[in-house]
């Protein structure tokens, strides 16, 4: 047994999966289909013992090495490794108890989960995967291999498994959605440049899937399921903030939308600005989503206004001062729609602040 951190692939499939006509990814001790169900594993122990030379060793390798399949099959697979104990119902509770309520990006996700991990697209399982990451927390408490759970490496099995996806030509609306989650992780931690370059990725494979608000190519696009134009809506959302709050904490670059944000506002406005719609409710999931990418607005205007000003000193001076008393005032707007006890959590009042 190899301790490097690289799995040991035996010659040939286990016992039971020889005897079953299934799949075996041949990992020691235990391959990951016994490990699915629960079941004990064994291998024949004259062919346990010699591992075949041409097989890699790194999972990694073996999933690009294999046919696209078979690849995608045992990356999946490795994903469910990586989730397990969690179900899709607790992933949902999860994302639906800690991320929803400030960063709904997801907002079909209940629709693309099904009982059980196996039944459940490479896509979705990939994205509860950065929702695993994004609500994890440090435990002394041993996993099933005997060793403490650490962010750390839920994070690199995270990134490693949207790489792989990469590598094999996947794309679609909830592989972005779980690049959003893994650099938000990335911003919320201070991984620079990590951030800086998970957001030029997730804007490059969005734009590849040409998915925009209003456009009509999703359908034909998108392997995961339908997805309406306000899941769309949010996604490009969630990009604009994180892309706003990322170019200004990395330097005078702009942010990567800036070109297009007017076009983009004009798009998502009617569908989330709460100023529209008169009877919607302040605390809905889009109003406070609304409140949250104005902010982002007010930053990235005056991120614009200092690292790229005009030659005209006093007009520069006087954008200055019209977008910081804008700040103001929306935070005022936002300390009057949240309650005092959550100002704290606040992603909105966080930009105000920045």
């Amino acid at each position: 047994m190899s301790t490097n951190g690289t799995a040991t692939i035996a010659r040939k499939s286990c016992t039971r999966c020889s005897k079953s006509k299934k799949r075996c990814d041949r990992i020691v001790p235990d391959c990951g289909l016994c490990t699915r169900v629960g079941r004990k594993c064994e291998y024949e122990s004259s062919k346990t013992s010699c591992l075949d030379p041409t097989v890699p060793q790194n999972p990694a390798l073996e999933t690009l090495f294999a046919s696209e399949p078979v690849a995608s099959t045992q990356l999946k697979n490795t994903v469910i490794r990586s989730l397990a104990p969690q179900t899709p119902q607790s992933t949902l509770v999860a994302y639906q108890q800690a991320i929803e309520p400030w960063f709904p990006i997801a907002t079909r996700l209940h629709g693309r989960l099904r009982s059980t991990w196996d039944e459940t697209s490479l896509d979705a399982t990939l994205l509860c995967l950065s929702l695993a990451l994004l609500t994890a927390s440090p435990s002394s408490t041993p996993n099933n291999a005997g060793t403490a759970f650490e962010p750390e490496s839920l994070y690199l099995q995270t990134k490693s498994s949207l790489a792989l996806a990469e590598g094999l030509g996947l794309n679609s609306l909830s592989i972005i959605q779980s690049r959003i989650l893994v650099t938000l992780f990335e911003v919320s931690h201070g991984f620079y440049p990590a951030a800086f370059i998970s957001i030029g990725a997730t804007v490059s494979a969005i734009d590849a899937l040409e998915v925009h608000p209003g456009g009509d190519t999703l359908q034909h696009r998108s392997p995961d399921g339908a997805a309406n134009d306000d899941e769309i809506i949010m996604t490009w959302c969630g990009i604009l903030v994180l892309d706003r709050y990322i170019a200004a904490e990395s330097g005078p670059r702009s942010s990567l939308t800036r070109s297009r944000t007017e076009r983009l506002h004009d798009l998502v406005k009617p569908a989330i600005c709460p100023s529209l719609k008169p009877n919607q409710d302040r605390q809905s999931l889009y109003s406070r989503f609304a409140r949250l990418v104005e902010a982002s607005s007010l930053l990235d205007k005056m991120h614009t206004t200092i690292s790229s000003p005009t030659s005209e000193q006093t007009f520069n001076m006087e954008e200055v001062m019209l977008t910081v008393k804008t700040s103001i005032s929306l935070q005022t707007i936002l300390s009057e729609e949240i309650p005092p006890e959550d100002h704290l959590y606040s992603a909105g009042l966080c930009l105000c602040h920045v």
